[in-house]
């Protein structure tokens, strides 16, 4: 399959042929149809990010399909038991596995789930990791309620947003 491999840190990856992933038991093979770029894979290309075993293939959010349904990656592995914070278990699907960079990658069965109807293929690619990164802050860390109001920047602080309210 084809895949953009990391195989040096700051050295930008290449588009290359890699071996098909292989699936263990309870996971599943998806057929990517679109992945998007997290800074998580920037700090890994410039080696900024713990555990760096290289050749990767970098990505972590992805959508695809699987048994001819389409399908978006929860890349986050084995969180853990306290919704408040990680386990010693907890990985990003693109370190140290590999990631959505390619045309195919096996994932847990149970970090799969179907795509939103309303999303693009390219959109709900780019959900998962900040969407839930963002879920969590609002709703399990800040036990965010309806009738509040937020601010949400970002975009490397260009974006501000402001939500009337939460529903």
């Amino acid at each position: 399959m084809k895949a953009l491999v990391l195989e040096e840190k700051n050295v930008a990856p290449r588009l290359m042929d890699a071996a098909d992933p292989k699936v263990s038991q309870g996971q599943v093979l998806v057929d990517l149809k679109a992945a998007s770029l997290n800074h998580r894979d920037a700090w890994i290309l410039k080696g900024q990010y713990p555990g760096i075993k290289l050749p990767l293939i970098l990505g972590s959010d992805g959508v695809g399909q699987l048994d001819g349904k389409e399908v978006v990656i929860q890349p986050g592995i084995n969180w853990g038991d306290d919704e408040r914070c990680q386990g010693n278990d907890y990985q990003i699907l693109g370190l140290p596995q590999n990631g959505t960079f390619a045309e195919q990658v096996a994932i847990e069965r149970q970090q799969v789930f179907s795509k939103p109807g309303h999303l693009s293929m390219e959109e709900a690619a780019a959900l998962p990791l900040a969407g839930l990164t963002a879920y969590r802050v609002l709703f399990v860390r800040c036990k965010a309620q309806p009738g509040e109001k937020l601010l949400v920047t970002g975009a490397g602080g260009v974006l501000r947003c402001f939500a009337s309210s939460l529903h």
